[in-house]
């Protein structure tokens, strides 16, 4: 039971960074980890069903996971906060 757990805590993580990626690239947003890891707990049954009995469908429940965390997970627009993407470009702007 513990290595189930840690194995659905490391996919979670993983599918979260693939999110967060999409999000900064796309949208120059962050995804909010807190957020996208309840999305993911709350599908984790049906994706569960879907990794035992239809494997098929699990490239799907997890796009379709991905696409809502990129929409709907986001973090809050603030005018203090600096994205830690927009300080590593600040960092590199200063070395060249």
């Amino acid at each position: 039971m513990i290595y189930a757990k840690l194995l659905f805590i490391f996919l979670t993580h993983k599918i979260i960074n693939v999110a967060r990626s999409y999000a900064w690239s796309q949208l120059a947003r962050e995804v909010s980890e807190f957020q996208a890891a309840m999305h993911i707990k709350i599908i984790g049954n049906e994706w569960l069903r879907a990794i035992v009995q239809e494997p098929e469908k699990v490239e799907t429940i997890l796009s379709e996971a991905i696409k809502f965390m990129v929409n709907h997970c986001l973090k809050g627009k603030s005018k203090q906060r600096v994205y830690p993407l927009e300080i590593l470009t600040m960092i590199e702007e200063g070395l060249t």
